[in-house]
């Protein structure tokens, strides 16, 4: 359906967490469609360095502000040569640039990873997005926008989950370091799982402006000694292979890409109950699910998992399965494209 067509794949943001990811996975996902894929982002930018300097994947390109008046006209002199036939975009400011640049030339797919969707939404020939919660808010929002469900999708790793280890059960986290991620909550929950007597250790790998105050956070609820903050892995698997339960305490979640990422590595998972994670674990089958921005929920809910490892990896064993087949690089290339070919057919 897209085979042999021009897209260019743009992505803005010069950090490293899910969108920036995502937008990685639908290049590889769309060159295995057949597609020929040219990737646009800032230079130094984490999505800059996951083409490894490659020119024919990648084009670093500065907006110099993020209401850089010559900025449209830039990018469609820059890419000119490339012929575009469709234009990928992700994230709220990428959409509004590459509607300015191309809109009515070229088809312009925006992929909308939440819900704050600009105005200039409404130009795109196709909104893109991540979870049905997300698309229905779309259709609030933007009547006679055509948007469509495109669920996250991953180069997943089939790991063996949890394995036996000496020493106490390690939980863990990934993601970038913002409110909306509610690793204060997580952090208030392995108080009252330390008060209570409980051992274990906790991970909190990732990057962003909350880092220093949950570092501070931790210290004064005295979990310093059992809690780590990795950093940013480009991997996660570096962080699951080494856990007996993920957790997400997450807000505000429209999607959860590391939710797939640890069922498919057999992880055990507990999550906050709210848009994506609900839909995941298929409303608490696949793993055990609880209000958000409640700590004693969250506490009771890991420690029952921790008392239960046999049900626990029962369950991560089912879900596992479930990721693979779901959320898979391969199943989402062919979502993304299928949702594709009728914008090309209409440009």
């Amino acid at each position: 359906m897209i085979r042999g067509v021009r897209i260019l794949n743009i992505m803005l943001a010069k950090g490293a967490g899910g969108l920036e990811a995502m937008a990685l996975h639908a290049h590889k996902a769309l060159e295995s469609e057949g597609a020929a894929v040219t990737s646009i982002g800032a230079p130094g930018s984490w999505f800059a360095g996951a083409f490894d300097g490659d020119p024919d994947a990648y084009k670093p390109f500065t907006a110099w502000t993020a209401f850089d008046p010559s900025a449209p006209t830039r990018l469609r002199r820059m890419t000119e040569a490339l012929a575009p036939q469709l234009v990928l975009a992700h994230g709220s400011r990428a959409a509004s640039l590459a509607l300015k640049a191309f809109a009515g030339r070229i088809p312009v797919a925006a992929v909308v990873h939440n819900f704050r969707a600009r105005r200039d939404l409404a130009k795109a020939d196709l909104a893109i997005c991540v979870s049905q919660a997300v698309t229905e808010d779309v259709w609030i929002h933007f009547p006679h926008l055509r948007a469509v469900t495109v669920e996250n999708f991953a180069p997943l790793s089939p790991g063996p989950g949890p394995t036996a280890n000496e020493g106490p059960p390690r939980i863990g986290s990934i993601g970038r370091m913002h409110r909306n991620k509610g690793y204060d909550v997580l952090l208030e929950a392995a108080a009252r799982l330390k008060a209570r007597g409980l051992d274990f250790r906790l991970t909190l790998a990732g990057d962003g402006p909350e880092l220093a105050a949950l570092k501070t956070q931790a210290a004064s609820l005295g979990l310093a000694d059992i809690v780590a903050f990795p950093g940013w892995m480009d991997s996660p698997v570096n962080v699951l292979k080494t856990l007996d339960l993920f957790v997400l305490s997450s807000r505000v979640e429209p999607f959860g890409l590391v939710v797939i990422e640890a069922m498919a590595f057999g992880v055990p998972v507990v999550a906050t109950d709210i848009d994506g994670p609900r839909s995941i674990l298929a409303g608490g089958q696949l793993g055990s699910l609880v209000r958000a921005g409640n700590p004693d929920a969250l506490a009771i809910a890991i420690a029952a998992a921790l008392a239960d490892p046999q049900g626990a990896r029962a369950t991560a064993r089912v879900a596992q399965a479930s990721a693979l087949e779901r959320y898979s690089l391969k199943a989402g290339g062919a979502r993304l494209a299928a949702a594709l070919g009728p914008v090309l057919k209409a440009g």
